[in-house]
């Protein structure tokens, strides 16, 4: 994914990445001028084994949820994205008739148009090739099954921008009169095999015709049930003598780095347009886009919906801070006898909730890509089981900023957590700490707590009430 909350993950990954150095500094002095705090603060875990297992499986939820929604959103990403890729092929725009929808979607026009169209593109350093085709809606008959469903599209013979070849060798340059080609979604649907001869109805009268070759779902070849023909051919089934449904744009570079072009290929082609009834659409890049929508839209809620947890997370980091505390009260209370400061304590409880942290920030992440890994494959299946049997192949890829947002996230929320269980469990009564008494409880005016409070709750609404005028996720 770019984005995640309207925020592009580079600038988000960057940002928390110098947060986390931020807040790490005061550990890193610990590390560097007192050893000694920060050996009294992680000797525990090796003694404790059991202890600093159950802690560090408690600490790694935030990361879980966040890099498994992160990681979904990449997967789902990639995955759409690879889909448009292998419908596309090498076609990165379109030119058709403007407006045209419902049954007119595939509305004929004159060859001269395209040649119109051509000649205004000729020398175009934006457009790498343009192909005129024809498509129209047909029904293929074979051994008493039928697909009502199919296209029948034509395309020039002698030049294409996707050499269209079957495993067979059989090409569209290489075809007689008589003679087609199919996909290997229409031969699965039918049972066709090379060599077959099948019936198309496109037009006033069915044509028996040999399929000589079975080409590659995709591209030029079409990802739905396709019989491809040179275009006279097509033109004279259908009955549109002369006439074409589309001029197919090629950008240069390779079938992901033509995207890239869009923007001055649709500058060229709507200069080239005007004044005709044709329009251009960039077709690959509205399918990018789309994918990063739906991608984006299912990380934000799995995140939304996360944070629900990653709030009982949050509680939970703070009990358990707080029970280590109690455990060894009395050790900290003859600590601040013999000297020890406050503010060393909190150094020694950092140094240890920042080892827990590294390591629960680490199996989170990495249970994370197991978690997403598991529910892109479930969904997978969900999709292939509601489109019976069929629909996009769903693949597993996690970009790795996206990990590392997920694992600076994760130990952002717990170390802020850890500093203020420190920051609280430091302040203690010596002798009620070393005699192992409940402290004796003073009441004082909280006047300065209220106001921060207050101003944070404010604050809050404040930033809810903005996200929901201007329909901004990151500030709701």
């Amino acid at each position: 994914m770019d984005n995640i909350f309207g925020v592009p993950m580079g600038h988000l990954a960057a940002a928390l990445a110098a947060l986390l150095g931020l807040l790490l500094l005061p550990v890193l002095a610990t590390i560097l001028f007192n050893r000694v705090l920060c050996r009294i603060g992680i000797r525990n875990l090796p003694r404790r084994r059991a202890q600093t297992l159950l802690i560090v499986l408690g600490l790694m939820l935030s990361t879980l949820i966040m890099s498994s929604a992160l990681g979904f959103g990449d997967s789902l990403n990639y995955s759409i994205k690879k889909g448009v890729y292998d419908r596309l092929g090498p076609i990165d725009e379109t030119v058709a008739i403007a407006n045209a929808v419902g049954a007119d979607a595939e509305a004929p026009f004159s060859e001269d148009l395209f040649r119109q169209v051509s000649a205004r593109l000729a020398g175009n350093a934006a457009i790498d090739g343009l192909l005129p085709s024809l498509t129209g809606q047909a029904a293929v008959h074979f051994g008493g099954r039928s697909e009502p469903g199919s296209h029948i599209v034509g395309l020039p013979a002698d030049e294409t921008m996707q050499e269209l070849r079957a495993p067979n060798g059989a090409t569209l340059a290489g075809l007689r009169p008589g003679e087609v080609l199919i996909n290997a979604r229409l031969a699965g649907d039918l049972g066709v095999a090379a060599g077959d001869t099948v019936l198309v109805s496109a037009g006033p009268t069915p044509l028996q015709v040999r399929v000589v070759g079975i080409l590659a779902d995709g591209g030029l070849a079409g990802s739905m049930p396709q019989v491809t023909a040179p275009l006279p051919v097509v033109q004279s089934v259908t009955g549109l003598a002369g006439q074409l449904t589309a001029i197919l744009v090629s950008n240069h570079g390779d079938v992901e780095g033509g995207e890239a072009g869009t923007a001055a290929a649709m500058a060229a082609l709507e200069a080239a347009v005007a004044g005709t009834p044709l329009a251009a659409e960039s077709v690959k890049r509205d399918g990018i886009a789309q994918a990063e929508l739906i991608a984006s839209i299912f990380a934000t809620l799995f995140l939304v919906f996360g944070l629900f947890s990653v709030t009982v997370g949050v509680l939970l980091i703070f009990l358990i801070f707080v029970m280590l505390a109690a455990e060894r009260r009395p050790e900290m209370g003859i600590s601040r006898a013999v000297g020890t400061k406050r503010r060393h304590l909190i150094q020694a409880f950092l140094a240890e909730g920042a080892a827990y942290a590294l390591l629960a920030a680490a199996v989170g992440a990495g249970l994370g890509v197991l978690v997403a890994w598991l529910l892109i494959g479930q969904m997978g299946k969900l999709i292939a089981n509601v489109a019976g049997g069929e629909g996009m192949a769903f693949g597993f890829a996690i970009a790795p900023r996206s990990l590392l947002v997920a694992y600076c996230l994760g130990m952002i929320v717990t170390f802020l957590t850890v500093f203020f269980s420190a920051w609280r469990v430091s302040r203690l009564n010596i002798v009620a700490a070393i005699r192992d008494l409940p402290d004796e409880k003073v009441r004082r005016a909280r006047s300065c707590s209220t106001a921060l409070w207050g101003l944070s709750t404010l604050g809050a609404v404040a930033l809810a009430a903005v996200g929901w005028l201007t329909t901004g996720a990151l500030t709701f």
